[in-house]
């Protein structure tokens, strides 16, 4: 599992083979229901070498934005290329949202949808989060 709760699967192959994928999603005031706009949306990428034992993984590449009006986003979820041979990148990144005066997603999420169904919900119809 990495740091947002999240199990890290792999994807060795040519430069770009990561399929390109968009997150989208609302965010709300899990009291009110009310849409909370400016809240930041991030997806952050591994990397490992191919040649490891459970070995180290080090930061590739993230993307963010910012929620509207609405409480609304939608981010493109391909990360940059890997140009390392001899490095592989995560399929599955970590997720986060944050802000202020609110606890971080995934920290302290309480809903009746597991957060791995939510994750894959971004990347479908949407989620409320």
């Amino acid at each position: 599992m990495d740091g947002f709760g999240f199990d890290a699967s792999w994807e060795v192959g040519a430069a770009g083979s990561l399929r390109a994928e968009t997150y989208r999603g609302k965010v709300v005031d899990a009291d009110t229901g009310e849409p909370l706009e400016g809240a930041v949306f991030v997806v952050v990428w591994y990397k490992k070498p191919l040649i490891t034992m459970d070995g180290p993984t080090d930061f590739h590449d993230a993307k963010e934005v910012l929620t509207d009006t609405k409480g609304e986003f939608s981010l493109d979820g391909s990360p940059a290329i890997d140009w390392n041979p001899f490095t592989s990148v995560s399929k599955s990144p970590a997720i986060a949202i944050f802000k202020p005066g609110y606890g971080p997603f995934p920290f302290g999420y309480v809903a009746d949808v597991p957060i791995q169904e939510t994750k894959k919900a971004l990347l479908k119809e949407g989620a409320v989060i």
